[in-house]
């Protein structure tokens, strides 16, 4: 299963989490579309970042944009020249969705051969040209774009000896080599990496991830940070679904956390509470990551009836089988 579509899977049950709120959040996604096809960024103007999201959001809820429109909108960006890895990865997913099938003859091999250019020694990718090393990120947005493509990187598995240069003592990855302490999104990146890739995790990053769980709820960005914020919480949730780890197994004194972590949840993304327009993606895909239960993900992630490592995993959260609730 691509990176993409293991995000869409955990992100579909966002409508009924939603509620009645989910058909305003739809249209203000549908809005968004400017009539060159592309979607707004915050001036409104049009962009390949933003268009990756208004496409994946509107398909959480079975909505079609102007796909003609998109494709006008993205060949205006040819081959890419001139476009960071942010944005060629990007460019490359909004491809994939659209319809490979639709691109220009040759566009593929084009974008391929610019995803190589920010290509590492090391094996790994990353958006700053000056930097001699990959990062978790930049590997994490190569591999998603070669698999929306259609194709896989060639020698993928120096993909983990890029990694290998980002791991800290602490049984987690950073984004720069010989650091001493983690990083919370780098490590979700990797354990994302290596699981789609089917390579093993160490144990002990999972234990490592469930420690940045913070007293008040959320997920905190590095060991020790003083709030937790919704990118972060995003990522570690996906990242413990991937390594099959519960959060309600925690010792006692921890337990009150798994109750505080969906008040945060709930106070930060209730769409009661805020207006759809403020309803970020990362919102949303925690949200959903906490919702998933019984009939919804195992219709959802069941291949030839055996579980897929999500499932079951997150129906624990909202049982009220932990203490605090």
């Amino acid at each position: 299963m691509s990176l993409r579509l293991e995000m869409l899977q955990v992100a579909r049950v966002a409508p009924k989490v939603l509620g009645d709120t989910a058909e305003l959040v739809r249209n203000f996604l549908a809005s968004q579309q400017n009539p060159d096809g592309g979607f707004r960024d915050r001036d409104g103007e049009s962009d390949l970042y933003y268009t990756v999201f208004g496409l994946d959001a509107l398909a959480v809820f079975q909505a079609e944009p102007n796909m003609d429109a998109v494709e006008q909108f993205l060949l205006t960006h040819g081959d890419g020249d001139g476009l960071d890895l942010v944005h060629l990865s990007c460019l490359a997913r909004c491809w994939g969705t659209v319809d490979r099938d639709r691109m220009p003859k040759g566009l593929r091999k084009a974008l391929l051969q610019r995803l190589e250019n920010f290509r590492k020694p090391c094996g790994g990718w990353d958006n700053n040209p000056n930097r001699e090393h990959g990062t978790a990120y930049g590997s994490f947005l190569a591999l998603g774009a070669y698999q929306d493509l259609g194709k896989l990187p060639p020698k993928p598995l120096r993909i983990l000896q890029s990694l290998k240069h980002l791991e800290t003592p602490d049984h987690a990855w950073n984004n720069h080599p010989n650091l001493p302490v983690g990083s919370t999104n780098p490590t979700a990146g990797a354990v994302v990496l290596l699981n789609n890739l089917h390579l093993p995790i160490n144990t002990e990053v999972g234990h490592w991830l469930r420690a940045q769980l913070h007293p008040q709820g959320g997920f905190v960005a590095v060991p020790g940070a003083p709030m937790p914020d919704l990118l972060t919480t995003a990522t570690a949730l996906h990242a413990l679904a991937a390594l099959e780890v519960r959060l309600r197994r925690f010792p006692r004194q921890l337990d009150r956390r798994l109750s505080r972590l969906r008040i945060y949840l709930l106070r930060s993304t209730c769409p009661r509470a805020l207006e759809p327009k403020r309803l970020t993606r990362e919102a949303r895909l925690s949200q959903s990551h906490l919702r998933q239960h019984r009939g919804h993900q195992r219709d959802a992630a069941t291949d030839h009836g055996v579980p897929r490592p999500m499932d079951g995993f997150f129906q624990a959260v909202f049982d009220g089988q932990h203490r605090g609730e």
